[in-house]
């Protein structure tokens, strides 16, 4: 996880201050993305270490008392047919087995995908708090790590945001543990699922069992990478929203 924080920040070096964009298209709209493991691997300089040792590609489920459901999930996701194993079309995918996702839930969200709409209604997270005033839009203006950082937030995932609009680094969930959900088929092998959190309840904060979701590997916990660079172990369910946002929130 280490060298991975050390590939972000040393694109972000190269590219005015600019966090990595969760894909961008190569040859123009349409023809194909590559996703953020391939956009940073040049400088990571290393497949393996978007590999956690402690992961599996097997499909199997989680541990039920963390995330509910029966489905299954895989902890490593590879490069099938023309689905590239970190989300990247085939041909300009650069890293083909990855265990690790990024905090891209955005500001606003969609129909198909809510963001916040957990903490919206009211829902108590594993800790038991719901943090009502957190997920107020209009005047916390939510933006995620790949989040459009303008008045108003945004809803997509795909416009990076400044090293230097991160409020509190040293806090806020940049990189984790992850897990795609749905065995790997002939042609899908869920990278583009596991590259990205994009709603609260994939978080820790919540047990739905969702198309990505943190994964809990690692003795009831997970390994985060933070916007600074550290990283460090986090148990299950104990991560407040605002670790989640870019702005300087209060969680109580």
């Amino acid at each position: 996880m280490k060298q991975i924080g050390l590939a972000v920040l040393q694109y972000a070096g190269d590219y005015d201050d600019l966090v990595v964009a969760s894909e961008n298209n190569p040859e123009g709209a349409g023809n194909g993305i590559r996703s953020w493991p391939s956009l940073i691997y040049p400088y990571a300089k290393n497949e393996g270490v978007f590999v956690c040792p402690g992961a599996d590609e097997t499909p199997q489920k989680s541990d039920s008392a963390l995330v509910s459901g029966t489905r299954q999930f895989v902890g490593v996701t590879v490069t099938i047919g023309t689905s590239g194993g970190d989300g990247s079309d085939t041909k300009f995918c650069l890293v083909n087995r990855l265990s690790y996702g990024r905090n891209l839930i955005p500001a606003v969200g969609t129909a198909t995908n809510p963001a916040w709409a957990a903490m919206k209604a009211g829902r108590a997270c594993f800790n038991g708090k719901t943090y009502p005033g957190f997920v107020n839009d209009t005047d916390n203006r939510k933006t995620g790590w790949a989040g459009l950082g303008l008045l108003g937030g945004g809803t997509g995932t795909t416009t990076p945001i400044a090293l230097h609009e991160v409020v509190t680094p040293s806090e806020t969930i940049h990189i984790m543990d992850a897990m795609a959900g749905g065995p790997p088929t002939p042609t899908n092998s869920y990278g583009a699922s596991i590259r990205g959190i994009q709603q609260d309840t994939r978080t820790d904060l919540f047990s739905d069992s969702e198309a990505s979701k943190v994964a809990p590997r690692h003795n009831g916990g997970f390994v985060v990478l933070y916007g600074d660079g550290h990283s460090g172990w986090k148990k299950w369910g104990s991560s407040t929203p605002c670790q989640w946002t870019i702005q300087d929130d209060q969680c109580l």
